[in-house]
């Protein structure tokens, strides 16, 4: 998937996730997962899988605790500033 594309589409789930569409905002971060390992697969260096690793440990947290204002917050703020940063 083309960077540009995966980042709209990450932004697309951050609108639903504020405006109170948790369950449709995960149903659609699910589907973007596997475009998400493929990009911590390609990262090399260490540290910046590490910085990678621990956003995605963040999304799991906030999925977890059913936030999705923090959900969408470390999606925006976070892993699409790594993944323009990165890719």
């Amino acid at each position: 998937m083309e960077t540009r594309v995966l980042i709209n589409g990450l932004n697309d789930i951050i609108d639903i996730l504020y405006n109170d569409g948790y369950s449709e905002g995960v149903g659609m971060l699910n589907e973007y997962l596997p475009y998400l390992a493929n990009i911590g697969s390609s990262i090399i260096d260490n540290i910046k899988m590490l910085e990678y690793t621990q956003i995605l440990q963040k999304i799991l947290e906030a999925m977890q605790s059913d936030d999705p204002i923090l959900l969408g917050d470390v999606i925006k703020y976070e892993l699409v500033d790594v993944i323009d940063k990165y890719m």
